[in-house]
């Protein structure tokens, strides 16, 4: 980022207690960290609360798609998300300030959602 100039602030913080101001960002990205966190519904108000009215907040992490065979099943509890507090998109502790939630399985492992902030 240094080398194009690009202006760039690293924060290592709490994700349900971040150090920023309240509608901050047009867009909040998580990757791979949701399904991790102790308390992922305190994390995902915190997203909500930086992002701007009429923002997008999203958020990428394993999920198994609903045909997977044994195999794939095993894989994904025993290595992939062995690791995980849950194992889905956490759709019933997304924050009431967000609105039109949409889920897309991305691939066999993983998911995408989409919001908007109200």
């Amino acid at each position: 980022m240094r080398e194009r100039k690009v202006p760039i602030d690293f924060i290592l913080a709490d994700a349900t207690c971040l150090p920023l101001q309240t509608e901050t960002f047009d867009i909040v990205l998580n990757y791979g960290a949701i399904n991790g966190f102790t308390n992922p519904k305190l994390a995902l108000e915190e997203m909500a609360r930086v992002t701007k009215k009429g923002g997008l907040v999203l958020f990428l992490d394993e999920q198994l798609y609903e045909g997977a065979t044994f195999v794939e099943r095993f894989y994904f509890t025993k290595v992939l998300s062995s690791h995980n507090v849950i194992h889905r998109c956490p759709v019933e502790l997304i924050p009431d300030s967000l609105k039109d939630i949409t889920v897309h399985q991305v691939y066999h492992f993983y998911y995408l959602c989409t919001s908007y902030k109200r």
